[in-house]
Order: structure tokens, then C-alpha cells, then sequence
């Protein structure tokens, strides 16, 4: 787990990174200089664990997902990149300990949840904003345990595939390239099955032309058909 002792005092790139959010570009200048002050920077490495608890954090660059379990039997509940806010549930009565995983080496401003509340009282389209979010978040869950209930471990590859290649996708001559080299297992952790039939799985659908992997990286050539797929029912 990350200390506090990870907690870097570098205030101007933790403003920069909490300036640049998206959620905080309507607050009133006051508001956004009270967060952008309290900001403090937090660094991570690739597979390094860290704890999240009443706070918020603004991903600058890399990514991170969250985790539920235990080191043997985990699940993958969300991925974060560069602009995602997370942590944002505890400043509307949630106050979990969130448990995050670097899935690429980056860093992020961390804000103090007490300083979140206080701004949301003078500017409450902040709380209708991170009510939003966590709406659209219950909205993903529900439809990934569908998912896990109804569909096939094939078809729930397939859309982690297409959500990373709509997320993060960057097109190249062979097709859209996912931006990190997901490992079977992250798949698997995600997806809610074993890495050995990810492994399965992504050579039938290599098999079919759906996918391709060179040197570790996932590429879709054709959106178009592998989203025609799903929506055939994988």
C-alpha cells in the first residue's frame, strides 16, 4: 500500500491537474482556488497498490482501476485515466476505502473531502455534478452484472474490448490500438472470469478476425463489426 509519505508537496502541478478537470471548469474563481490550494500531488507506479478514504483524486496522467477482493480472487470494478475523477461518492455521505491498483505509472491531486464539502455548500452544481457521475457509475455496474448473469464470457470480452477502444483506442494503419497492454488476467479480473479463458476466448477471437494482438497490444481492426457483433449478441 501507498504512505503518506507518497504524498509529494508540489503544489503548482496539483493545481494544474485539478484546473483542468472538467467538473471544475463552472465553479465560481473563488471555489476553484480554494480546491486548487488544497491540492496535493500523488504519484504511482505500475502495479503499485494505494488506498483512497475521504478524499477526492484528479487522475493527471497514467491509469489506474479500482479494485475489490483479495490478492487471489479480485474483481475489477472501474478503470481511471487522465481527467477521471475518483473517490467522488464519499462527499455525498459514502466514505469507503477505495483500493486502487496503477495499471500504468502517473499521478494525480488528491483534495481532502472536508475542502470538497465546504465548496459544494456555495456552489452546489458541484454536487449535481458528482451526482451525476455516480449515477452514471450505478448504471455501469448494473449493466455489467447483468452481463455476468446473462451473456457469455465471450461477449463480456468483447465489450471490455470495445469500451478501452472507444476510451482510449488510438487509431493506427492496422486498426484501433488499445492504449494499454492489458494483461489476460486484468481482462479476466474485469470481465469476471479466469485469465486461462481470456486466453481462450481472445484466440477465438483472434481466430474470427475481431482482434488482433502484435507484441502484446490489442487492436481492433473494424469497430464497426466487432460493435455489429455485440449488438448481435457476440
Amino acid at each position: 500500500m501507498t504512505s503518506l509519505a507518497s504524498l509529494r508537496a508540489a503544489p503548482t502541478h496539483a493545481r494544474d491537474i485539478v484546473s483542468a478537470a472538467p467538473e471544475f471548469s463552472v465553479l465560481p474563481e473563488l471555489a476553484r482556488r480554494r480546491l486548487t490550494s488544497a491540492a496535493v500531488l500523488q504519484r504511482w507506479r505500475r502495479r503499485e497498490r494505494f488506498a483512497l478514504k475521504d478524499a477526492l483524486l484528479v487522475v493527471g496522467s497514467g491509469r489506474l482501476r479500482e479494485r475489490r477482493g483479495t490478492d487471489d480472487r479480485e474483481l475489477t470494478l472501474t478503470y481511471a485515466g487522465p481527467g477521471d475523477l475518483v473517490g467522488e461518492a464519499s462527499f455525498l455521505g459514502g466514505t469507503p476505502t477505495l483500493d486502487f491498483v496503477g495499471v500504468e505509472s502517473g499521478e494525480g491531486a488528491r483534495v481532502l473531502a472536508s475542502v470538497v464539502r465546504d465548496v459544494m455548500r456555495s456552489a452546489p452544481d458541484l454536487a449535481i455534478a458528482f451526482a451525476a457521475r455516480i449515477e452514471r457509475r450505478r448504471q455501469n455496474v448494473e449493466e455489467r452484472l447483468h452481463a455476468l448473469l446473462t451473456r457469455t464470457v465471450e461477449h463480456r470480452v468483447l465489450s471490455f474490448i470495445a469500451e478501452a477502444a472507444v476510451r482510449e483506442g488510438i487509431p493506427t494503419p492496422e486498426g484501433v490500438r488499445l492504449a494499454v497492454r492489458y494483461t489476460h488476467l486484468e481482462i479476466a479480473r474485469y470481465v469476471g472470469s479466469t485469465r486461462e479463458t481470456v486466453t481462450l476466448v481472445l484466440g477465438e477471437l483472434r481466430r474470427k478476425g475481431l482482434v488482433a494482438i502484435q507484441q502484446r497490444w490489442l487492436i481492433v481492426p473494424d469497430v464497426g463489426r466487432l460493435e455489429a457483433t455485440l449488438d448481435a449478441g457476440g
